[in-house]
């Protein structure tokens, strides 16, 4: 009897312990539940508040106390007590050394962790530099990092590529529309004696506002100064950006000094003058943001050197650029020339400055003004004894251009154009570095090829139909610079360096 007691009593606790190790399996069991889709299974985060009690987290993000905020974070599993950061930017610097006081991170927008538009390939960062904004609450006096340019290490309020203006490229007002129906003045240019050779000195300064080397722009003699106009090179603008400054150069103070600026940056361009006034017709123009040029325009107008002013004339009928213009007769032709640096053109306008209303025509009722045989451009030109010379010039532009030798000569008399001589040297870029001395043409520097720059000097006689190289050159290889002669003495400046020359004709 007493044995069977103690069997009964020993079933009883076997069946009391097998019941309580399963209900801990279960227990336990609990804290490795999946919860499976059809794609994957993610494990319920779980918090044990205390021995007797599971209860899930929170969906909402959870304050995070002394956890180092990670924006690296972009797989589905969420660690335990991070802040999720969802689609967070590549390489934003990392914050070793953990803030004590990390905010709350609710409702986190998606891909901005902390900072708008924040810019990639930013250094990490194993310390927090000091001019970085620590994730602290409310940080004072640290700007907000928006819009931040590609590859700027540093945040900083400059934007790149700003275009700072200066005082001396300011748009002036434009002219009044309204034309004159007359232009006063007439062309008086100096003779000096007959030379054979050139001497060459630095005397004449830099242009105080030409502190680079300046090439492609334009330039005239007026009442004994030499006057000079835009051009490509000046510093803050980008390379094709046409300048708006302008200078004059007095031969007897040996000073540069700014005049009016051009309302728009110009190269390119068409210049003659009739004693009084310098004509601009034609050209590269600045584009309307500044950053770049126009390849033709119908610009015309002209400079009075007496109030140092612009004044519109009637615009040319279509674009045009790189041509040569000449006041003749109180008239002004423009010749050859391209067509938004696409076609080279032989087109003759004239303009009447004694009758403005009719504006430039290529026709009269008695003509039809003779086209320039060979078109071209960047070539050179002048007036000698009541003729209009075309010399050299180049077809295409830049790296696939072909120079030319040719010379023409055009006789409003019989509104015939004649092939003169050719030029010896095929040159390019001598619109404003070709002149009429002493009763003979001279053309000086140029470009044979692209990129190259020449130093030679070339006289021709009309009365022999003959070309010959000056014993001499130029002191520095130029191309596209600008010639003037005051009083007998010769000035170069521009032309792609920073000195200015003078030249002394010897006999």
């Amino acid at each position: 009897m007493q044995r069977r007691r103690w069997i009964l009593i020993a079933i009883s606790l076997t069946l009391l312990l097998a019941s309580a190790g399963l209900s801990l399996a279960r227990t336990t069991g609990l804290l490795d539940d999946p919860n499976c889709t059809t794609s994957a299974c993610t494990f319920l985060p779980l918090a044990l508040k205390n021995s007797n009690e599971i209860t899930p987290m929170p969906t909402t993000a959870a304050t995070a106390t002394n956890v180092m905020l990670s924006p690296t974070a972009t797989s589905s599993t969420t660690p335990t007590d991070v802040p999720t950061a969802t689609s967070t930017p590549t390489d934003v610097p990392t914050a070793t050394n953990t803030p004590t006081n990390i905010p709350t991170v609710t409702n986190t927008p998606t891909d901005v962790p902390t900072a708008t538009s924040t810019s990639t390939d930013v250094p990490t960062a194993t310390s927090t530099p000091t001019d970085v904004p620590t994730a602290t609450n409310t940080p004072t006096a640290v700007p907000t990092v928006t819009n931040t340019p590609t590859n700027t290490s540093t945040p900083t309020s400059t934007p790149t590529n700003t275009l700072t203006p200066t005082s001396t490229a300011t748009a002036t007002p434009r002219p009044p529309t309204t034309t004159p129906t007359t232009i006063v003045g007439t062309a008086t240019p100096t003779t000096p004696p007959n030379f054979t050779r050139i001497v060459w000195s630095t005397a004449v300064p830099t242009p105080f506002s030409y502190p680079f080397a300046a090439v492609e722009a334009q330039g005239a003699v007026v009442g004994g100064k030499l006057y000079v106009f835009g051009g490509f090179g000046q510093p803050g603008l980008s390379g094709d950006t046409p300048s708006r400054l302008s200078n004059v150069y007095d031969p007897v103070a040996n000073t540069w000094t700014a005049i009016a600026p051009l309302e728009r940056g110009l190269t390119h361009v068409g210049t003659a003058t009739d004693g009084q006034k310098i004509f601009l017709v034609g050209g590269y123009i600045e584009d309307f943001d500044g950053v770049g040029q126009i390849f033709g325009s119908r610009v015309s107008r002209y400079y009075d050197t007496a109030t140092n002013t612009y004044t519109n004339l009637p615009v040319i009928p279509i674009q045009r650029a790189a041509g040569q213009l000449y006041y003749l007769d109180r008239k002004l032709h423009y010749v050859g020339g391209t067509y938004y640096k696409q076609v080279d053109v032989g087109t003759h306008f004239v303009l009447d400055l004694n009758d403005l209303a009719t504006g430039w025509v290529t026709q009269t009722n008695q003509l039809t003004y003779a086209e320039l045989p060979n078109p071209r451009q960047h070539a050179g030109g002048v007036v000698l004894d009541g003729k209009l010379y075309y010399i050299g010039g180049q077809h295409g532009h830049d790296g696939s251009l072909t120079v030319d030798n040719d010379v023409h000569r055009y006789d409003p008399a019989t509104n015939i154009w004649e092939q003169m001589a050719d030029i010896p040297l095929a040159l390019n870029h001598i619109s404003h570095s070709t002149l009429a001395l002493g009763g003979k043409i001279f053309v000086f520097a140029g470009q044979t090829t692209n990129g190259t720059r020449h130093n030679t000097i070339y006289v021709y006689d009309p009365a022999t139909n003959t070309w010959a190289q000056m014993p001499n050159n130029l002191p520095a290889t130029r191309y596209s610079g600008i010639i003037g002669e005051i009083n007998g003495t010769l000035y170069f400046t521009t032309g792609g360096g920073t000195n200015s020359y003078r030249g002394i004709p010897t006999p």
